[in-house]
């Protein structure tokens, strides 16, 4: 069983299992059913009960996004299918094909969850959490030669960017799921360079186009850094 999965851990009053208890409601019922009372329930204990392991809501949704964003074997695959290894360096030749790595993986982190992409915008929005998505993004940008107040900001934008688009995304398919007419999304065609086989079928095209259009951008700004 996989150590990093808090169901790995048995015993009803241990944090894992809290934890374990709260994903399992967001995936069932979503962000606006995941009650600190509706999680007593499920774990048959009394409400206080769970500020033992979590402070407060805002606390334990924290916890939900960490583990939602968490480093795990799946982002090594998606790193791999970029060509890069998990822990390698990042390389400056090729820090766009990184950055779109990284915004590859974390889409898919979000939409592994119901809600995934708003309880990780809520938490980071306030500040809480370990903030790792931010922390890889802004290490690809760095590695474009930008200074770090220019990654920091580019960072935030490229994630303010992913969290909007998988936020749309999940809306728009739990609206379908609800029997809710939605009208089609205009077909945007655009997938990463040498990468068709990571995007086909699987990464929508204004989502590539964006993160490609970041990534011009950034390119852009560097190279006129440079010139100046």
């Amino acid at each position: 069983m996989d150590s990093d999965n808090p169901r790995a851990r048995t015993g009803r009053h241990r944090r894992a299992d809290v934890l374990a208890a709260a994903v399992d409601l967001l995936d069932r019922f979503g962000l606006a059913d995941l009650t600190m009372r509706r999680l007593a329930t499920s774990l048959q204990i009394q409400p206080s009960a769970l500020y033992w392991h979590f402070e407060s809501k805002q606390a334990l949704l924290a916890a939900v996004s960490d583990w939602i964003t968490r480093d795990r074997p799946e982002r090594a695959q998606v790193l791999a299918g970029f060509g890069f290894a998990a822990n390698a360096a990042p390389d400056q030749a090729r820090w766009g094909d990184l950055l779109r790595a990284e915004a590859v993986w974390l889409r898919q982190a979000l939409l592994a969850h119901r809600d995934g992409a708003e309880v990780v915008a809520s938490t980071l929005a306030l500040g809480l959490g370990d903030a790792v998505p931010t922390r890889h993004l802004h290490e690809a940008v760095v590695a474009a030669g930008c200074d770090d107040d220019t990654a920091a900001a580019a960072a935030q934008a490229v994630l303010h960017f992913i969290l909007g688009s998988v936020q749309h995304e999940q809306q728009r398919n739990q609206a379908e799921q609800l029997g809710v007419s939605v009208p089609a999304a205009p077909a945007i065609h655009h997938a990463f360079a040498g990468q068709a086989e990571v995007a086909a079928g699987q990464l929508p095209g204004d989502f590539a186009l964006g993160v490609d259009l970041f990534v011009d951008g950034i390119a852009a700004r560097v190279s006129a850094g440079r010139t100046a």
